[in-house]
């Protein structure tokens, strides 16, 4: 962000360059960005970026938000093509005040750098806080819209330093938006790797439950078998097995292998063989196209 000596010549560049030019359109590329056009001027970038908060100059007007926020619509109207009656730094803080007069009396377009904090607001010529940028409650809990506007309660910073004093004041502001868009394009890059890898991250952890499911699944159709065995036995064996029991011990003629097979004391013996060998074509069917969805999963985790 600026320091209070590089916003004290910004805001003296800017109000010998703007003072009584009409502004001619205005637009809002994002939700800390405002660009005031100015007819044969040129076009003033407003930004409350945390850490990156600044007033410069563009040699282009960027694209705006198709549908107009609420802070912008609320400019628009009250401004409309209003004059520019000059730019200053106000409360010697870090704060720059550029002065639009329109048919509604004056108004002030604030840009308050405090770190973190930092806003961009509209008050009135009576000092009623109209609108804010972002959210109060992200910048000053104590500000209330439509209530008078009060200056930060911290005392103002020190001057600090002109880190382009070494540059000449035609090319000032060229460099500030160079040295701000260099260190913005850094930290959408870092935001943008942050919002992937979270995607990432979520992604995965769904196709792993999704992969520990049908492993489950295909766990259950591979007890098919077990199922078609109970229900060979139980074919074989119908008359060896007493109403209500709750299970039967018969015999694999094959192995001479005494099993239990587990019932349902509801069903008959019959409905019993029944339900198991329709078990054991579910639980069959369902094998192929498990196995089929586990590849696929695993496919989509590498």
């Amino acid at each position: 962000m600026l320091s209070l000596r590089e916003m004290e010549r910004a805001a003296m560049l800017l109000d010998d360059r703007l003072r009584n030019a009409r502004l001619d359109k205005v637009v809002q590329p994002d939700e800390y960005r405002l660009a005031l056009s100015f007819k044969d001027v040129g076009h003033v970038l407003v930004s409350c970026r945390p850490g990156a908060a600044r007033v410069s100059l563009l040699e282009e007007r960027p694209q705006g938000l198709r549908t107009p926020p609420t802070f912008l619509a609320f400019l628009r109207k009250r401004v409309g093509r209003a004059l520019c009656a000059g730019v200053r730094v106000v409360g010697g803080d870090r704060q720059i005040a550029i002065t639009l007069r329109g048919k509604e009396g004056d108004v002030d377009l604030l840009l308050s750098v405090l770190g973190p904090r930092s806003n961009l607001y509209l008050i009135d010529a009576d000092g009623i806080l109209l609108q804010s940028l972002r959210p109060l409650g992200q910048t000053r809990r104590v500000l209330v819209l439509g209530e008078p506007w009060r200056d930060p309660e911290s005392p103002p910073p020190k001057r600090g330093e002109d880190r382009f004093a070494a540059v000449a004041d035609d090319a000032f502001f060229g460099e500030v938006e160079a040295h701000y868009q260099a260190m913005e394009r850094g930290e959408d890059a870092d935001q943008h790797e942050k919002r992937l890898r979270q995607a990432l991250t979520k992604e995965r952890k769904g196709l792993q439950r999704r992969l520990e499911a049908l492993r489950r699944d295909l766990k259950a159709a591979g007890e098919a078998d077990v199922l078609r065995r109970y229900g060979e036995l139980l074919k074989a064996q119908l008359d060896r097995v007493p109403p209500g029991a709750e299970s039967a011990e018969l015999e694999d003629f094959e192995t001479s292998e005494r099993v239990r097979v587990p019932l349902d004391p509801k069903l008959s013996a019959r409905e019993n063989m029944e339900a198991l060998f329709k078990r054991y074509r579910k639980r069959a069917r369902s094998a192929e196209p498990v196995a089929g969805q586990i590849a696929e999963v695993e496919a989509q985790l590498a």
